[in-house]
């Protein structure tokens, strides 16, 4: 249910209220004393809270609750000490039921009601998930019930692996959760990324795949960037742009990650958390039309799959099993000539509550997008708008690229004694890229010749490339007190086997010229070259990390954060043209550290520092292996979450350097060297959530003091929206609000990523507006470009520039049925 507007339910009976720091906190109880911090107020607002701070998991009955107001705890408690104090004089106690889990009853109800039978107690994702306010909401990512989310969430997530609130975390947190996302019309990744501070575009290869750069730190040119799914690496290979109809919440994690998952860069990654299985009945569907002839339809199924026990609350016996499945089809035109993409996709998911103990999840993916590939436009003499937008370079008569990405997740969660829990994920993906592609060359005598005459160069390739990923994951969690310390471990270790299969076929060299193209008025001819083989490789890859973390309470307002991973990875690349293998072996040591002071409720400062690590693959014009890239990062920063407050802000500088990195080779175009050295330093702001009554915002800010001329020194973005109750309920507690709002975004100048040309920096702007018609109809609109400003949104090199998109309106209803 995170990431869904939290709502009080009444039912028959006795109707559970279930406040959480996350599901791994609620499966972790916290017997030892902890810090609690909380100030005087209403006794709903205050439970939230409560859980965030100690872990605990409490239910009541939501009746019992209003209108009730609740002392301030200061102090070392633990769970039960502290919900004591806070129900001190609301008439209200408290019994533990199971390890950590609380259930409120009036006091004189207390020496006569019988215990609640431990099956009857809804865990994590029980049917009864819907919560006080925000609390679970905030703890799963980040969002409110405002109609924009937290940026810098509640919960830790993927930072740490452990239910630590975001306040405590070293480390620079961005969620863009599902209203955020919604809010935005955003059905790609890249729809929603000029919403976070310090993110850029790099190249995607023609809208083949993601790719973004996190404080000036871009991933792999041929493959795109390093990222994950619910905590596992999910981007090995070649994978479409991701979808956002099966997802949760975006979490980008600013600075170092390699001490918990090894391969990344030392600017961060992205983790990409998935919708899971809805313990209430679900069925939506959504249709969206748009400028370009643009239509895409979503349907959404799920809940209970044993709907005897989850609608038969007088059985006691909550639901076991339960099901989501997302099914996608979009067909989407372009303001560029030729260009359209069609999309399908078909999501699953399943939770099975195997134990009161144990949760089994399952989520899976299949997606298949055919486009052809689309480099843009050229830049002659080195500058942009040179030639017209709409002009596509490729040829119509190669059909499209086709992109085929499956990929299966099983996620298993087990409480152990209380204090402790081990987690274990499996997943398997394969991916397939096949079709014929056309596009400029633009080195040497091909860029002069378009320099001269407008004429550019062209080759044609056949790819059949095929990627297959194998990889498990285990760690346990635990706590426990040391020395008068309080330490929260994380021990654990990752394997995957990688394999990846690549036929390439290329025109001769010699037809290049003569398959080129006028840039100025491009004409198509109905002869295609022949191409011949190019590239026959079989890559094998495997890989084992071991990681251990320990989280310090060194003193009620002081923690402390130390990690570290070892990696081991192996590469083997047979050369089926050339008839040889080529092997490489290579390891690294990831540390990691940080440190947390919280002086007041509310307000944390923090420092850290860690490496990151990512093999090179492949080999330079002589054949060697590359040396693998090695970063070191460090950051200081300031975090402001009041501990029930709707507003959250951040602050963090950081300095960055890195080693080995890849370039194009100057002597030798069609390779690479590594680089001796890069830096990135720069400051990053952020400021996300509900300023007052139906205003929400969302704004930040990144400026890089040093990095590669490639990424903005400054960019910014801010969005509000105000939202209204048209039948003068409280929040629009009746069903029926309006929404309106706008959004500005700034990116600064910056270069192609292989050094020219020069983009101009521009500044967009976006609007929005919603209607909810009652609880089953939504209809929202958005006008992206609103402006209709001509900008480009990146850059390989002159004749690889990609155009942004002109002005275009996107229409989209939601029924619920």
């Amino acid at each position: 249910m995170a990431g869904r507007r939290a709502r009080l339910r009444t039912r028959a009976g006795c109707l559970a209220l279930c406040l959480l720091a996350g599901a791994a906190a609620a499966q972790s109880p916290a017997p030892a004393p902890r810090a609690v911090e909380l100030p005087p107020g209403p006794l709903a607002d205050r439970l939230p809270a409560l859980a965030a701070q100690t872990g605990a998991s409490v239910q009541a009955d939501g009746a019992l609750l209003r209108g009730l107001q609740a002392p301030g705890v200061a102090g070392r408690f633990t769970s039960a000490e502290a919900l004591a104090r806070l129900l001190a004089g609301t008439g209200l106690a408290a019994a533990e039921e199971a390890p950590g889990v609380f259930v409120l009853r009036p006091a004189g109800a207390m020496a006569t009601a019988p215990a609640a039978p431990a099956s009857a107690l809804p865990g994590p994702d029980a049917a009864v998930l819907p919560v006080v306010r925000v609390t679970a909401l905030r703890e799963a990512g980040g969002t409110t019930d405002a109609a924009l989310g937290s940026g810098n969430g509640r919960g830790a997530g993927a930072a740490t692996r452990t239910a630590t609130p975001a306040l405590a975390v070293p480390q620079a947190l961005s969620t863009l959760p599902r209203p955020t996302l919604d809010a935005l019309g955003a059905t790609r990744l890249d729809d929603a990324l000029d919403y976070v501070p310090g993110v850029s575009r790099q190249n995607d290869f023609g809208g083949t795949w993601d790719n973004i750069a996190l404080r000036g730190f871009a991933g792999h040119e041929d493959t795109g960037m390093s990222l994950l799914r619910n905590g596992m690496a999910g981007n090995r290979g070649y994978n479409a742009p991701r979808d956002t109809a099966n997802v949760e919440r975006f979490e980008f994690l600013r600075g170092p990650v390699a001490a918990l998952y090894g391969v990344s860069e030392p600017g961060g990654t992205l983790n990409v958390v998935t919708q899971p299985a809805p313990w209430e009945p679900l069925r939506t569907i959504e249709a969206s039309l748009g400028r370009w002839n643009t239509r895409r339809a979503v349907l959404t199924l799920g809940g209970p799959l044993d709907a005897s026990a989850g609608t038969a609350p007088e059985s006691g016996e909550p639901a076991r099993i339960a099901y989501r499945l997302t099914a996608v089809a979009e067909d989407k035109g372009s303001f560029r000539e030729h260009v359209r993409t069609r999309r399908d996709m078909l999501a699953p998911a399943f939770t099975w509550r195997l134990a009161e103990a144990t949760t089994l999840r399952y989520d899976g993916e299949w997606l298949r997008q055919r486009a052809p590939l689309d480099r843009g436009v050229v830049a002659l003499g080195g500058q942009v708008g040179t030639v017209p937008v709409t002009h596509f370079y490729g040829d119509p008569g190669d059909g499209d690229l086709a992109m085929v990405n499956q990929t299966h997740q099983w996620l298993l969660d087990h409480a152990l004694a209380p204090g402790w829990r081990v987690h274990a994920g499996l997943m398997a993906r394969r991916g397939t890229m096949v079709g014929f592609t056309t596009y400029g060359h633009g080195y040497g005598e091909a860029l002069a010749d378009l320099e001269a005459r407008g004429w550019l160069w062209r080759q044609r390739r056949w790819r059949d490339f095929a990627s297959s990923d194998r990889s498990g994951q285990l760690d346990l969690q635990g706590q426990w007190e040391a020395g008068g310390l309080r330490h929260t471990l994380l021990a654990g270790m990752e394997v995957f086997r990688f394999r990846l299969s690549q036929v390439m076929q290329q025109s001769p060299a010699g037809t290049w010229q003569a398959d080129g193209i006028d840039v100025r008025q491009p004409v198509y001819g109905d002869e295609r070259p022949a191409t011949q083989d190019f590239l026959s490789t079989d890559e094998h890859q495997r890989g084992l990390g071991l990681y251990l973390q320990d989280q310090i309470e060194l003193a009620p307002r002081w923690q402390a954060l130390l990690g570290l991973r070892h990696d081991r990875f192996r590469q083997a690349v047979d050369d089926r043209l050339a008839g040889g293998t080529r092997r490489q072996s290579q390891g690294a040591l990831s540390p990691r550290a940080g440190l947390t002071w919280l002086p007041v409720p509310g307000w944390a400062v923090y420092a850290s520092v860690g490496a990151s690590f990512r093999p090179n693959v492949g080999v330079d014009v002589q054949g060697g292996a590359f040396a693998p890239e090695k970063g070191l990062a460090r950051e200081i920063g300031v975090k402001w979450q009041p501990p029930e407050g709707p507003l959250s802000a951040s602050l963090a500088l950081y300095d960055i350097a890195k080693r080995n990195v890849l370039v194009t080779d100057p002597q030798h175009p069609d390779h690479s060297v590594a680089a001796a050295r890069v830096r990135s330093r720069g400051a990053e702001f952020e400021l996300a959530g509900r300023s007052a009554a139906g205003w929400s915002v969302v704004a930040g800010g990144a400026w890089l003091q040093r990095s590669l001329p490639q990424f903005p020194r400054a960019s910014g973005s801010l969005l509000v929206v105000r939202e209204w109750a048209l039948d003068g309920s409280i929040g629009g507690a009746g069903g029926h609000t309006v929404g309106l709002g706008g959004g500005l975004t700034h990116v600064g100048e910056r270069t192609g990523d292989a050094g020219s040309p020069r983009l101009p920096a521009y500044t967009t702007m976006r609007l929005l507006a919603h209607w909810q018609a009652g609880p089953a109809l939504r209809l929202s609109l958005q006008v992206d470009n609103a402006f209709d400003k001509r900008y480009y949104a990146s850059a390989y090199n002159r004749v690889w520039v990609v155009p942004g998109a002109p002005r275009h309106v996107t229409l989209t209803a939601r029924h619920t049925f």
